[in-house]
Order: structure tokens, then sequence, then C-alpha cells
């Protein structure tokens, strides 16, 4: 009875050995308790939502087949009557691979970011938060251009959320209205420090203007010339911001397509003939 006895209490102080030891923090490599705690994780972290949400080679290749702008030697069934289905629309894929796990990569990376708080400046701070701002916009922007009205999430869900991950959509007045929170959050506090400008790879200020200037210049006509949405109160208010925002570009930004500098009459022909890299 005794060696049963001393056998079992072995086995038990293993298994719990064993638990802390496999559910313990890595100690060669960043653990998720540390990570995004210095203003360099925010950096990393940033870094990929560039691969993330960049347009695929197939969109860039074969996206304007889908639109009336160019001349294919077949036409698509999404040009031609009501041919085109909801089974061959993409874009809508779950899973760790699909089109949402890339706005649960944005809100994991927003809702995590206060650990960084005490420990990077403000001004910092609040430019990484516009960054994570400005990819949520550009996320929702793509998904109701596609589908209309989408389930809006400002939280990471877990594979547990089942009330929040099989909640129905919410309209497009006001997911819109969400993005234009956003885009106007990241506008104003993203950097226009030169080291964020002077890389094509990072947003900054003059990103942040010129996506809200696309996103509600969109919205405002969409609104005004689809009727049967009812929203047409509502498009000046997506218009004049795309208009307020290309203005600050327009007259704050750093960019210019003219140098007065030099010979006016080739510098369009040069942008494409030019060996040098052109800021």
């Amino acid at each position: 009875m005794k060696k049963i006895f001393f056998l079992y209490s072995i086995a038990l102080v293993s298994l719990t050995s064993c638990e802390k030891f496999l559910t313990r923090e890595p100690e060669n490599e960043v653990g998720s308790i540390n990570f995004m705690t210095k203003e360099n994780d925010l950096v990393l972290y940033a870094n990929g939502f560039i691969q993330r949400h960049m347009p695929s080679e197939e969109t860039l290749a074969w996206g304007d087949q889908y639109s009336d702008i160019t001349a294919t030697r077949s036409s698509t069934p999404f040009l031609i009557g009501d041919n085109w289905t909801a089974d061959e629309q993409g874009g809508w894929s779950g899973g760790s691979s699909g089109t949402w796990s890339k706005l649960r990569n944005i809100n994991y990376f927003l809702n995590n970011l206060p650990k960084a708080k005490t420990n990077v400046p403000d001004d910092v701070y609040k430019h990484y938060e516009g960054v994570g701002r400005f990819w949520r916009a550009y996320f929702y922007y793509d998904m109701v251009q596609t589908f209309g009205n989408v389930p809006w999430y400002d939280q990471a869900l877990e594979v547990t959320d089942y009330e929040q991950l099989h909640k129905g959509r919410d309209s497009r007045e006001f997911v819109m209205q969400k993005v234009l929170e956003d885009l106007n959050f990241a506008s104003e506090n993203c950097s226009a420090d030169p080291k964020y400008v002077r890389t094509s790879t990072m947003i900054n200020k003059w990103v942040a203007l010129a996506l809200k200037s696309r996103v509600c210049l969109f919205e405002g006509t969409y609104r005004k010339y689809h009727t049967e949405l009812n929203l047409t109160n509502s498009a000046d208010i997506f218009l004049r911001e795309a208009v307020n925002a290309s203005e600050n570009l327009m007259q704050s930004g750093p960019y210019s397509l003219v140098n007065n500098s030099s010979n006016i009459e080739t510098q369009y022909r040069c942008l494409f003939i030019s060996e040098g890299i052109k800021e």
C-alpha cells in the first residue's frame, strides 16, 4: 500500500512539473507575454501588415478584367448579365490563412498595443495605433466594396466566441462610419517624420490622407448614385471629407509631380526612363 501511494505521489509531481514546463514562456525566443512591449516590437509587427494586405499578383495582373476599362479576349461572367453568382465570389474565407484572419491580425495588434504604452513616447504610440487603424479601414473598405453589409469586429476573436463569430452583418452605414473614424484617427496621428516618409513601405500621415481621400470619394459617389440604399443624404459628408483630405495632402504633403527647378516639359517622361530613384 505504501509503495502504491509512493508511486502515485511521484506521478502527480511529475505531471504537475510537466504542465509547468510545457506552459512556460520560451527562454530563447520572444513569447507572447513579452512581445509588443517595446517600439521595435511594434515595428516588426506592423511590417507584417504590408505582406498580408497588399494585393496579390493575380489581382494586379488580372483585376482589371472585372471592369470595363480593359479589353479581354473573353469576358468574365462578372460582366455578362446576371451570370455572376454568390458561389463564384471569393473573399469570405475563414481559417488561419483566410480573409478574416487578416482582420484578426490587425485587431490583435490594436488590442495588445496598450502593453507598450508605458515604454514608448506618446507620439510613437499614437502613430502605431494609427497604423493599425489604417489597415483595419483598408480591410473593411475592400470588404464593403465587395459585399456591402459585413459584420464589424474591433476585437480579436477566439474560437470560443461563438456568438460573435456567427453574428449577422452590420449595415453599410455603420461599418463605413467606423472606417471613417479609423481613417480620421490615422490621418491625424500617423507621423510625418521623414523616417516614415522616405520609404515606400511604411504608413505615414500622407499615406493615410491619400487612402482617406480615395475611400471617401468612393463612398460618397456610391451613396449619391445608388439611391436604392436610401443614403443619399449622407453622400456629401463623405465627399467633403474626400476634398478636405486631398487639399491637406496637396498643400502640406511632401509629394509633387512637377519640380520647378528643372525642365517641366520632360519631367513626366523622366518618371519612366530615369535609372535613378525619385523621392
